[in-house]
């Protein structure tokens, strides 16, 4: 898996705006490596690049899981601060 870290770690650098890409290093981060704070700010990115809403979502509770509540809150206050439908807002 390390190999593919490295590999996803260059795309990323080199597509910063490319979402499927992100979108696919944050699973790997999250699947994989096991790095919930890598993954939540990965998916995060995504989702300001034109990932599904839901995304952002699954950002903020990586972030709050891998005990990131400072980034989870950030995230959480942009959702609100952007009308993000409320269905997606777990408070």
């Amino acid at each position: 898996y390390a190999g593919a870290s490295v590999i996803f770690d260059r795309g990323v650098h080199i597509y910063p705006s490319n979402w499927q890409l992100l979108y696919s290093a944050a699973y790997h981060a999250h699947i994989e490596e096991k790095n919930k704070t890598k993954a939540s700010r990965l998916y995060f990115a995504a989702a300001d690049n034109g990932a599904p809403s839901w995304v952002k979502l699954m950002a903020g509770r990586l972030a709050g899981e891998g005990g990131d509540m400072d980034y989870a809150e950030q995230i959480l206050q942009t959702m609100i601060d952007t009308n993000q439908d409320v269905t997606y807002i777990d408070i």
